[in-house]
């Protein structure tokens, strides 16, 4: 299938089929086309005997009505199987890059059967889509781009019905946790009516199926709207497509014996659920987070502003040139900049492929949007997550920008705006939304952005490198991207030939212009251009800026997995050459083994088990392999290798990875990425490639990718702003609603209908506490909460207990210090007993922290260690120099140390501690521990069961849970990042208290 054609008037001519436009030729326009083929009026005869020729009944009622919420679409065509006829001329060119004879485009073969078949078009001007319901037309054109004067008198009674849309009925509520539980369990429908047959009390109260969808449907408002697509998932019919009768790919056709269609691809629309949540006041506030954002922060067109911190999507270069640039949609501005009203909506596009049954190679692909102007902490939340449709399989999709149809048609209208409800300023408003950024794993990008992909000749979507294989008699065709070239013109990892806008457009217009199959096929290879993305037509969107590389797939599953693979000997058959970075079976077996065990002393919190690496390699996720990089291989490998350079390389790559997940990234910090990362990959080369060209295996475009890393940062924010672990969680939600093997995709595609309506529920009538189901709302719900300590709960077991000799004298010592007293004076005020506690919960999803002395059994296997923690202690600054006086100034520090109990403390007025009012004390006994050093990753090091003497501290010192990699005997400490910060007691950060502890004495 040859790629999508662009109509021009100017003549026809020639060019040399390897001409590439210059980098700042803009081409042929770019915004606002609407993909369509080349067309021939002088085929009518030809067209009459094709299998796409349009038919009398065609669209009668043995076909698929046209959608009636379907914006009119201009210059619609009717096809023909054959091309002939005049083309679109090609550009004028500048620059040629030379393509080598003996170089293989290893993407060509595939290629070459998508070009089997070809279509042209005859222009049809009269051509419209029918749309007689004037409720379809406004969900797609969104009502109207103004707020009138009628509306503005209906808001009074939007406002009312946001109110009367609070007050739930008793009838509804049974349907919302009807419904909850079935979605939120994967309850099927037989399952489901047993219900009432298995508990008699529930008998009646339980409403049917028809019934719970039907009601459902109507309060949540969310209705899919359907398209035919072909059977073997090649396209989807809409947009150009929406006349054919047959897939213009494989030929496949649109309609089985009876008319009915062979498949469907259900689109949930985005408009309605973005309307509703402006109608919760709550979401609103939540919805606020990117004004909020933009007014906290520095002017950007001011020269002298301080941009010290990259904290979110907000302060990337891309968001920042928006601000005051004008919307345009189909080459028209619209009158207004992008996000000039604090309600407009940032989104992010995540698109990927996953395979409904692990042994086999069916797949589908979601596509999921994010919404930005959520905070961090809730954005990637499930009930957050907006997903639009999910392509279904069980082959490769060749066409995304068919499937994409919709989202654009729904993004255009979102751009000029539309008539929305706010419900805490109750006042209708136009709402407007964009999306900044897409992205996913490097073959679902390559779709999205119609590239040939990681194995075309100019493989990489960020610059213009070129691929070379190696060479002959080696059959292997794949394409690699060393920096190092045996033609000595080798590529600066500081000064790569980036992609710029103008240029992939101007690229983009070069292969679509290309007069035959031939000529198209090899600018395409030249460019790594198939075509012209439908995303294009999106203003917001710079390619291939808005499309970063995703983190989890280069770095956990590409980029570890390699170095984990060539250490153990098992990478392509590749041996270590000149190098000797090898690692012996035995020392990776016990490797292995302690991999296996730190699952005991590493929290839950923390993530899944990792596996046996040595013996279970196929069962890493990305997840395993970002526990295993960031937790246990600095520790584990730490005097493994023969040299010292290959740790030392390996926890350079740690450190250089710390840096990227840090919620706040430095300008300083992302020049010191891309040096990093330069100096890096560059010595990755020489210990692995060896300037070897039978060894250019190593040099995978994931590797490449780690030099374009911190460009990303800088343009699009710090990288877990569009990593896939959402996407990756979206899908595993999923794949229990599966029923059926014979027909998953509609099981699929009910469960993202169902959660769709779940989630617009809970956001429309301000029920996410009320139907939350986990067991942490239980846990909060039954904790107890201390007078000031509003960010915690303590959690049952509990018991009163008598306080031993040893920690009462500790507590003396605590209380002494905290308020300045005397110990005589504060002997008195201790009581003999207080009730003690078994756990400590941090709300807002923070961490469970577990005492030692009511677990019963602390060495049972399989039990996962809640118990060690680190806090943070004020100390005076010579505390460490013996022979030094008190310096008088406190510091703060660090420490780690397992939580031996829990408890509360009440304290009566008390003119000695110049209290006047008895205060209550949530406390900590804690054994410290002594660290021993620091290993190459800055992990603290000390010998295993070395404690120091007991200490009480404030439970609002403890910041977070933290794990022990086991090795050697050895306990290397290990915590997650952007761990909770200390609680301040008060509203001003300035005057708020700081219940920290001071370290008393001097060991």
């Amino acid at each position: 299938m040859s790629s999508i054609r662009f109509p021009t008037n100017s003549p026809t001519h020639h060019s040399s089929p390897l001409d590439l436009p210059a980098v700042g030729d803009p081409g042929p326009s770019t915004q606002g086309h609407r993909a369509h083929w080349s067309c021939s009026p002088s085929n009518a005869s030809a067209r009459s005997q094709s299998p796409f020729t349009s038919h009398p009944d065609e669209f009668g009622v043995n076909s698929q009505p046209e959608p009636e919420h379907m914006a009119p679409m201009e210059d619609l065509r009717t096809y023909q199987y054959r091309r002939t006829g005049p083309r679109r001329p090609p550009v004028e060119l500048e620059e040629v890059p030379d393509i080598d004879d003996d170089t293989v485009d290893a993407s060509s073969d595939s290629d070459a059967a998508d070009s089997e078949f070809e279509l042209e078009g005859v222009l049809s001007d009269n051509s419209k889509f029918d749309s007689d319901s004037d409720d379809d037309v406004e969900w797609i054109q969104g009502v109207s781009t103004r707020v009138s004067a009628e509306e503005k008198l209906n808001d009074c009674f939007n406002a009312e019905a946001v109110k009367r849309a609070r007050n739930v009925t008793e009838d509804d509520m049974d349907y919302f946790e009807a419904f909850n539980y079935k979605v939120d369990t994967h309850l099927g429908d037989n399952a489901y009516l047993k219900l009432p047959r298995s508990f008699r009390r529930l008998k009646g109260s339980v409403p049917s199926i028809d019934v719970l969808q039907r009601r459902i449907s109507q309060l949540s408002g969310v209705r899919p709207r359907q398209y035919h697509c072909c059977r073997k998932s090649c396209c989807c019919f809409t947009g150009q497509y929406a006349k054919l009768n047959h897939c213009p790919y494989c030929r496949e056709p649109r309609y089985d014996r009876n008319g009915k269609p062979v498949k469907i691809f259900n689109y949930q629309p985005l408009i309605p659920r973005l309307k509703q949540w402006f109608r919760n006041p709550d979401t609103v506030t939540n919805l606020m987070y990117r004004s909020l954002f933009k007014l906290s922060s520095p002017d950007p067109n001011d020269p002298a502003a301080d941009w010290e911190d990259i904290i979110d999507v907000f302060d990337g270069e891309h968001y920042l040139s928006l601000l005051d640039e004008p919307v345009t949609v189909d080459e028209e501005s619209l009158g207004h900049s992008f996000f000039s009203d604090d309600r407009d909506i940032a989104l992010g596009l995540s698109f990927d492929g996953f395979c409904p049954f692990k042994r086999r190679k069916q797949t589908c692909w979601p596509i999921i949007l994010f919404n930005y102007n959520l905070p961090p902490e809730v954005r990637f939340h499930l009930d957050n997550i907006l997903c639009v449709g999910v392509i279904p399989g069980p082959k490769q999709v060749k066409d995304t920008d068919s499937f994409l149809w919709p989202l654009v048609e729904e993004m255009k209208t979102l751009a000029k705006g539309i008539t929305a409800f706010d419900a805490v300023k109750e006042e209708s408003f136009t709402l407007h939304a964009y999306i900044l950024l897409a992205f996913g794993d490097i073959p679902a990008v390559a779709k999205l952005m119609q590239m040939k992909g990681h194995n075309g000749r100019r493989p990489c979507r960020m610059c213009m490198i070129t691929g070379i294989r190696i060479p002959p008699p080696s059959k292997i065709t794949t394409l690699y991207t060393p920096l190092w070239r045996p033609n000595g013109e080798s590529y600066d990892p500081l000064n790569l030939p980036l992609r710029t806008h103008s240029q992939f457009m101007s690229h983009a217009s070069f292969v679509v212009s290309s007069a035959n199959d031939a000529e198209e096929k090899r600018r395409a290879t030249a460019t790594g251009i198939k075509g012209y993305p439908i995303l294009a037509e999106l203003s917001s969107l710079r390619f291939p800026q808005s499309f970063p590389y995703d983190f989890m797939h280069v770095v956990w599953e590409n980029v570890v997995k390699t170095l984990a693979n060539l250490w153990c000997g098992d990478y392509k058959n590749l041996d270590e050459g000149k190098e000797e970075y090898g690692l012996d079976k035995t020392i990776w077996s016990a490797i292995g083994e302690a991999c296996k065990i730190s699952g005991d002393s590493i929290p839950s919190a923390f993530g899944c088990r990792v596996p046996n690496i040595a013996e279970e390699r196929s069962h890493f996720i990305a997840e395993s392999w970002s526990q295993w990089c960031m937790y246990l291989a600095p520790a584990l490998l730490r005097k493994r290798f023969k040299k010292l350079i290959y740790y030392t390389h390996f926890t350079r790559l740690v450190s250089l990875l710390n840096k990227c997940l840090s919620r706040e990234i430095s300008f300083e910090d992302v020049d010191r990425l891309k040096n990093g990362f330069a100096e890096w990959v560059t010595e990755y080369e020489r210990i692995y490639l060896q300037e070897d060209l039978q060894r250019l295996p190593v040099c995978t475009l994931p590797i490449h990718a780690l030099l374009h890393i911190s460009d990303s940062v800088r343009m699009m924010g710090p990288v877990w702003c569009y990593w896939a672990f959402p996407m990756e969680r979206f899908c595993g939600s999923l794949l229990p609603a599966i029923k059926s093997r014979r027909f998953p995709y509609a099981s699929i595609d009910r469960r993202v209908t169902e959660l769709s309506q779940l989630y617009q529920i809970k956001i429309l009538y301000g029920l996410r506490k009320n139907l939350d189901l986990r067991k942490r709302r239980d846990i909060e719900q039954r904790g107890v909460q201390v007078l000031g300590y509003p960010n915690s709960v303590f959690v049952a077991p509990s018991e009163t207990r008598i306080f031993s000799h040893l920690i009462s004298d500790r507590l003396v010592n605590h209380i002494a210090t905290r308020f300045n007293a005397r110990r005589s004076d504060v002997k008195s005020l201790i009581p003999r007993s207080a009730i003690h506690w078994g756990k400590l919960q941090w709300l807002n999803d923070g961490d469970m922290m577990h005492a030692l002395d009511f677990i019963k059994d602390p060495s049972r296997p399989g039990r996962r260690d809640m118990t060690f923690v680190k806090y943070t202690v004020l100390q005076d600054r010579h505390f460490h120099r013996r022979n030094r006086a008190p310096a008088g100034v406190d510091v703060e520090a660090d420490y780690y140390g397992q939580l031996q109990s829990l408890f509360v403390l009440k304290i009566p007025p008390c003119a000695a501690l110049r209290i006047t009012t008895p205060e209550t004390l949530a406390l900590a006994a804690v054994l410290p521990i002594r660290p021993t050093g620091q290993n190459g990753a800055e992990q603290v090091v000390c010998h295993a069961n070395t404690f120091d003497p007991l200490e009480v501290i404030d439970i609002q010192s403890l910041q977070c849970l933290v794990g022990r990699v086991v090795d050697r005997n050895k306990w290397i400490f290990v915590e997650q990042l952007g761990s909770r910060e200390v609680t301040q007691i008060g509203d001003d950060p300035e005057t708020a208290v700081h219940p920290q502890n001071t370290r008393l004495g001097r060991r």
